[in-house]
């Protein structure tokens, strides 16, 4: 009978680089590379510990600076309630367009933090908290207050779930998010309630319509003044609400601890813990024995991320580079692969929109799906498509803050790219300038031509910015074999296939032999970015 593999903590005769890659693509977002030598290094547990312990480590990413700050919001409501109505609608375009363009720079700024925190495993909850407490800021559309609750996110991030849940809930983004402002007696409002239990605590079969009816009564006077939270007493329905069978004159905080009362609450958010580490389907004696444990420490999230951690089943077969990255993973990931120093954070950013990960946007209250979601033949394209386009998206994007005149904002970026072209071609040898300028002449429209101009764009600019000789400089090789070898170990979890290795050679070296003698000095450019695209562009790449 096949041996059982569950929580029992993974030995350090088994502790590996795989493993510690395998901790620091679950715990974080696998960069920078380097680290992964240091976590081999250290024993399973220390190993865990230095993700888990990220209060000793000094966090020195500075706050955004350039949000619409909650006085200045009240003194334009103030402002505008004198004005005429044409004045009033053109000071509330300009807020709204304040407000559009510190949402680009906070996408920005949280890609940006997600790259370089020395504290992944933070931002790696505060992405999975993203996801569980979804808000959108196509309703909430203050800056400020979408930062509030990310930074909320962030600072309770692996602390006590039912603290947590609490200040979710009297948060101005979910206030507003899920209409608890409007929520007064005589007319409870019953979204906070319904999704509290059915996507935050508990899930769907666990709860009666009755209990929703009685738990939104409960939470009636949770509201806002300036922008901060307030219980409205005069709002607030003080009659007797019965609710999983108990009867009493129960209030938004006695709801929450009544719906932590219920087994069903550690069941949920365990399952979701591990789905969100490990892998899918989790086997229900894992359930069973975190959700013991997290009642056990009244809801501390750390000594259940540890269990989770050191436990065999997280190192397992089925675990091991079986889960597909989100678009946040796979673009911070392939940045750092490309050796990229300071990645153009926001081209990431609307890039990570692209593939179904629109920061500050989930899709509904449910946030992302996730897991087989991520993929469809129109993201994988993308994907595919996307280690060349990151490498020049610095080239074609605005600074953020530079988003607020849309309109002169295209003209300019025409402009701009007539003048780089220019410039790039006077860097090609004539007879390949001749040859683009020949293809140009023959666009039968001027989109086509456009097309075109921005596709040798492309070409030029990656050929010029992505430093594939330092990137192969890196790795140990002399032989074709040897190197798709060596990239493979770098950028995989797995190894090649036959298939695979044969196509990446036959990228390096016209002979197409694996033993064929190659290093970083005699390959070209367009050899190396040949191969690392192919590599990019497995479906391995896209695992972790």
């Amino acid at each position: 009978m096949a041996k059982r593999i569950g929580l029992k903590p993974v030995s350090a005769a088994d502790w590996s680089p795989r493993h510690a890659r395998h901790l620091l693509n679950r715990a974080g977002f696998g960069v920078p590379e380097e680290r992964i030598a240091e976590l081999a290094a250290l024993s399973p547990e220390a190993a865990v510990a230095t993700l888990l312990e990220y209060e000793n480590t000094p966090d020195d990413l500075t706050p955004p600076n350039f949000l619409v700050t909650a006085a200045e919001y009240f003194a334009y409501r103030e402002e505008a309630k004198s004005l005429p109505e044409e004045q009033r609608r053109k000071l509330n375009n300009e807020m709204q367009v304040r407000e559009r363009a510190a949402m680009l720079g906070l996408q920005a700024w949280w890609v940006e933090r997600m790259t370089h925190s020395p504290r992944p495993l933070q931002e790696k909850m505060a992405l999975f908290w993203h996801g569980h407490f979804a808000t959108s800021a196509q309703k909430v559309k203050s800056s400020a207050a979408n930062y509030q609750f990310n930074s909320l996110l962030r600072e309770h991030a692996i602390g006590n779930f039912k603290t947590l849940t609490t200040a979710v809930g009297q948060s101005p983004a979910m206030l507003r998010y899920l209409d608890n402002v409007q929520n007064v007696k005589g007319q409870p409002n019953e979204n906070w309630a319904r999704e509290l239990m059915e996507l935050f605590t508990m899930g769907v079969g666990h709860y009666t319509e009755n209990d929703i009816k009685e738990s939104a009564r409960a939470f009636t006077g949770w509201g806002m003044d300036n922008g901060q939270f307030r219980f409205h007493e005069e709002r607030h329905d003080f009659g007797q609400k019965t609710v999983f069978g108990k009867t009493g004159n129960f209030d938004g905080w006695d709801m929450i601890t009544i719906i932590f009362d219920q087994p069903a609450t550690a069941e949920f958010i365990s399952r979701k813990l591990w789905t969100y580490f490990a892998y899918e389907n989790p086997e229900p004696e894992i359930v069973s024995a975190l959700a013991e444990n997290l009642r056990a420490s009244n809801f501390e999230i750390a000594p259940l991320l540890e269990t989770i951690f050191r436990s065999e089943a997280f190192y397992s077969k089925k675990s091991l580079g079986t889960q597909i990255k989100s678009p946040v993973q796979f673009l911070i990931q392939l940045a750092d692969h490309l050796d990229l120093e300071s990645p153009p954070y926001l081209a990431l950013a609307r890039a990570s929109g692209q593939l179904g990960q629109m920061l500050f946007y989930p899709p509904n209250v449910a946030g992302w799906d996730g897991g087989r979601a991520w993929i469809n033949a129109n993201t994988l394209l993308t994907r595919y498509n996307m280690s060349r386009s990151i490498v020049v998206a610095d080239f074609f994007e605005p600074d953020e803050m530079s988003m607020m005149d849309m309109g002169a904002m295209r003209g300019e970026m025409t402009k701009n790219n007539r003048q780089q072209f220019q410039a790039s071609l006077q860097n090609v040898p004539p007879a390949e300038r001749k040859e683009i300028r020949a293809k140009l002449d023959k666009a039968a429209t001027p989109e086509e031509r456009r097309g075109l101009i921005e596709k040798t764009m492309i070409d030029l600019e990656a050929g010029r910015r992505w430093d594939v000789q330092a990137i192969f400089g890196g790795l140990e090789f002399t032989q074709a074999g040897e190197c798709a070898d060596a990239l493979a170990a770098r950028y995989l979890n797995t190894p090649l296939s036959a298939e695979q290795k044969e196509v990446l050679v036959a990228a390096l070296t016209p002979s197409g032999s694996p033993k064929a003698a190659v290093s970083a000095q005699t390959l070209s450019n367009e050899e190396m970015s040949s191969a690392l695209h192919l590599l990019f562009s497995l479906a391995e790449y896209q695992l972790c």
